[in-house]
């Protein structure tokens, strides 16, 4: 997996003239604070106008992760840069119902003078993650991800489907208006 420079995972600039530190391996806890810190500093942030920079890189990120591991993943765009993308794996038991996992790789649109800490640089403070997505929703997307990364090892009990897409208000909307409909709808896509 590409990771992000951090004191567990010092680059090659970050050890020139100095010692090489023990190689330590990370945490849980470790590996979703990386994910979480890459996916925050690809700015997704969702004007409502289809003015901001879109999904495309984050969906691209999240893509290459599940590559990795040897899955498949589909990029969809709805308009340009609006990207989605989704990734399935059948589990080993067909007969019990599929699994959906939803997440959005999209953000409110953050302005850095209005912020402590860059809103895009996913800074570790005081042990904490900050940055727009922090908390909603790649927080959410880096712990699927870590999961599905391990899980992906071994063999899913069920079929999945996980999207990840521009989702920022169609997530509330369906929880209160359509939530069987949609979750139906996604796993007949499979």
């Amino acid at each position: 997996m590409t990771r992000t420079a951090d004191a567990a995972h010092p680059t090659p600039a970050d050890l020139a003239g100095g010692t090489v530190p023990e190689p330590t391996t990370p945490t849980a806890e470790d590996e979703v604070a990386a994910i979480c810190r890459d996916l925050i500093r690809i700015d997704s942030s969702n004007y409502g106008d289809g003015s901001g920079p879109g999904e495309r890189a984050a969906a691209e990120h999240v893509a290459g992760l599940l590559s990795e591991v040897g899955l498949e993943p589909e990029v969809f765009e709805s308009a340009e840069r609006r990207t989605s993308l989704v990734v399935r794996w059948e589990g080993e038991d067909s007969s019990r119902p599929g699994l959906l996992i939803h997440g959005h790789l999209d953000v409110v649109p953050a302005e850095a003078r209005d912020w402590t800490h860059d809103p895009f640089a996913g800074e570790i403070v005081d042990g904490c993650v900050w940055g727009r997505g922090a908390v909603d929703m790649k927080n959410m997307d880096a712990m699927v991800l870590a999961v599905v990364l391990v899980a992906r090892h071994g063999a899913a009990a069920r079929k999945m489907a996980i999207p990840f897409g521009p989702f920022l208000a169609f997530g509330a909307i369906v929880a209160l208006f359509a939530g069987q409909a949609i979750l139906d709808w996604y796993l007949g896509i499979f």
